[in-house]
Formats: structure tokens, sequence, C-alpha cells
């Protein structure tokens, strides 16, 4: 009996530190985009910096400002 209940409390213990050393989910930070990338005003997509037309969306694109 309290062979059982030591057991179970173990258990326990050893399922904590497991879940506790388990990566969070939806904490990782999206790469930055590269120096000769921008993100599309309109879609959000990234595109080459000197793009003036957007290939995801199709929609014109303002010039970059420096």
């Amino acid at each position: 009996m309290i062979a059982g209940l030591v057991g179970i409390a173990i258990g326990f213990v050893v399922m904590m530190v497991v879940v506790g050393t388990l990566p969070r989910l939806g904490t990782a930070t999206p790469p930055a985009p590269a120096a000769d990338t921008r993100v599309c005003p309109h879609c959000a997509e990234e595109i080459k910096a000197a793009a003036k037309v957007c290939r995801c969306c199709s929609r014109d694109v303002p010039p970059m400002t420096s």
C-alpha cells in the first residue's frame, strides 16, 4: 500500500519535471527579415527590398525610404 503511494508520488514528480522542461508552444519569435528584403504593407509577405509590385498579392508597393 505505502509502496504504491510512493510510486505514484515519484511518478508525479518525474512527470512534472518532464513537462517543465518541454519548450513552451507559441513563444518562438519569428526570424527577422534579411537586409535585402522587406514586408509587403498589404499582405505582410516577405518580398525583395527593390520590389515595385508584390509577388504574392500583385499590388503596387511604395518605394523604400532610407
